[in-house]
């Protein structure tokens, strides 16, 4: 009986030990340690999820790159802190690069408390493929006085991260958002701005500091909302990264029409007075309190693709820090980006040396709008990357019906506005037809069995591409294997139908997929011929010619 409880107590999962059993896999070996073999209260101590990783693997830092998700760690028992991320390595396959990490690392963080500890973990380790793992995990630490552990030495280069880190990142923050006042996106804006301040030096000290006062509130609304609206989007388990509203081909056009308009104001084809509202450019070109607050708005919207590749640390830790924190970080930011502007307007004595107001400023204005139209020109482009030719003819479209409601604006004010909306209504149209990605042979299917089973039953070649965007060998492999003009003709040539499983989230239809191929992770490539043929496994690194080789049989 004796040697049964032994037996018992070596193989379960709650060790009396400052190692815990170990999650072994081919891939990895993962266990909880700390650094003491006995807890003292009110005494901290430090405990970490270890991996040790089979050579070739990897997995990922809490800022990963083009693809990848950070480990996701759920402490029950002892108050445990955040994890103090040590510093990550870069992969880089074909033109993506992500940061994580190989061979062992530590995930450690600061305890308190209890110790009985219980973790959930999660996390993503990849090779050529992408493997989702989790386990479970239960450390149980003596009361008793606090001695280092065998595995204290691990945690000897800790990074050191509590308010100090806090401050790091805030510093980060106004430093990037300083920077953002030079970037592309950002100066047809400031520009604007600055031209609006120029204005002010035959106005009164009070007026100045309004103005500047309502574009700096602009610019931290629309830092703080960007924020929230990340952290609850994440919440809800979306993906989504820094400059996210980017990745939108509509919120692209829409900001490509905005600041054509704005152009074509500072040209002088229309003016915009007090009783024309409603429409995006005229809050942004108006004169006043509203311009000035809805140029801060504009900055912010268009200043997020710029941002200065520090930035990116001390966002990743905004979106994994307590939710105040977050909003700290983000308000950083926004001060950084509205502070040169801010000060010119405050400061009297820059406001006095500045020239007064005159014939000057037609000219100005008007050569104010040439960085309008080179930002109207690079958007164009990005919508020609995210929806190709379809996107291109939208926004082009759109810039015509928008330099005719701006032109006709001359006719009367019930002819041309009537004219005016009635392009503006024309225009609304050509938000639909816009899609993302152009970089598949066709437009894909959802894959569910039963589409599957309909296709093989009509005869048809199938296509199935099981996919996740936080794998960044899948990533590479689209941009290179499938965009090809010669894999997309081959593919309407043999009429292939395009299956495509999104694995981004846990789906028990493509699990069950994968382990009838043998597979655990993505990608998985399987090409089914025409009239019922046996399957084929393509190739985890995909290259046109095996794609190719398979479609031709």
């Amino acid at each position: 009986m004796l040697k049964l409880i032994l037996g018992m107590l070596l193989l379960s999962p709650l060790a009396l030990a400052a190692e815990t059993t170990a999650h072994v896999t081919s891939r990895a070996s993962v266990s909880v340690v700390s650094d003491t073999d006995a807890v003292s209260p009110g005494v901290a101590y430090h405990v970490g999820l270890r991996f040790q990783l089979a050579p070739g693997w990897h997995i990922y830092s809490r800022d990963p790159g083009d693809a990848g998700i950070p480990p996701e760690l759920t402490w029950e028992g002892a108050e445990v802190g955040p994890i103090a991320w040590p510093a990550p390595q870069r992969f880089s396959e074909g033109d993506l690069v992500t940061r994580g990490y190989a061979g062992e690392v530590l995930l450690a963080s600061e305890a308190r408390g209890s110790g009985l500890l219980q973790l959930r973990a999660n996390w993503l380790i990849c090779n050529n493929i992408c493997v989702p793992e989790e386990a479970s995990f239960t450390l149980k630490l003596p009361e008793g006085i606090a001695a280092p552990s065998a595995e204290a030495p691990l945690f000897a280069t800790l990074p050191q991260e509590a308010s100090a880190g806090l401050w790091q990142a805030l510093l980060f923050a106004l430093l990037g958002g300083l920077i953002l006042n030079v970037m592309p996106c950002v100066f047809p804006i400031l520009a604007m701005k600055g031209f609006a301040i120029a204005r002010l030096s035959g106005e009164s000290r009070q007026a100045a500091r309004q103005q500047a006062w309502l574009y700096t509130l602009g610019v931290m609304l629309s830092f703080a909302g960007i924020g929230l609206g990340l952290l609850g989007l994440r919440q809800a388990g979306e993906s989504l990264g820094w400059g996210f509203q980017f990745q939108s081909p509509v919120f692209v056009v829409v900001i490509t029409w905005v600041l054509f308009a704005v152009g074509l104001n500072l040209s002088g084809v229309f003016e915009v007075n007090s009783r024309l509202a409603g429409v995006g450019q005229g809050l942004v070109s108006r004169e006043g309190w509203m311009g000035s607050f809805f140029a801060g708005v504009l900055a912010v919207l268009v200043a997020t693709p710029c941002t200065a590749p520090f930035m990116g640390a001390a966002i990743a830790a905004a979106l994994t820090a307590p939710g105040w924190q977050t909003v700290l970080v983000f308000l950083a930011m926004g001060l950084g980006l509205a502070t040169p502007t801010t000060l010119v307007a405050m400061i009297p004595a820059v406001t006095r040396a500045l020239p007064r107001p005159g014939a000057w400023m037609v000219v100005l204005k008007q050569a104010l709008a040439f960085p309008m139209y080179a930002a109207t020109a690079w958007l164009v482009w990005v919508a020609s990357v995210q929806s190709g030719e379809a996107g291109v003819l939208s926004a082009v479209a759109g810039l015509v019906l928008v330099g005719f409601a701006a032109w006709v604006q001359r006719f009367g004010r019930r002819f041309g506005r009537g004219l005016a909306g009635l392009a503006l209504l024309v225009l609304l149209t050509l938000l639909p037809d816009l899609r993302s990605g152009n970089d598949t042979p066709e437009i894909a299917d959802r894959y569910t069995p039963q589409r599957l089973a309909e296709l093989r039953a009509e005869g048809r070649p199938v296509f199935v591409n099981m996919t996740a965007a936080w794998c960044v060998t899948c990533l590479v492999n689209e941009r290179v294997a499938l965009h090809p003009q010669s894999v997309q003709a081959a593919f309407a040539l043999g009429n292939v139908a395009y299956l495509k499983g999104d694995w981004t989230r846990q789906d028990p239809e493509i699990t069950r997929f994968l382990h009838d191929k043998g597979r655990d992770g993505v990608p998985l490539y399987v090409f089914y011929p025409a009239h019922g043929g046996a399957p084929i496994v393509l190739p985890q690194v995909l290259t046109p010619a095996a794609l190719l080789q398979a479609l031709s049989g």
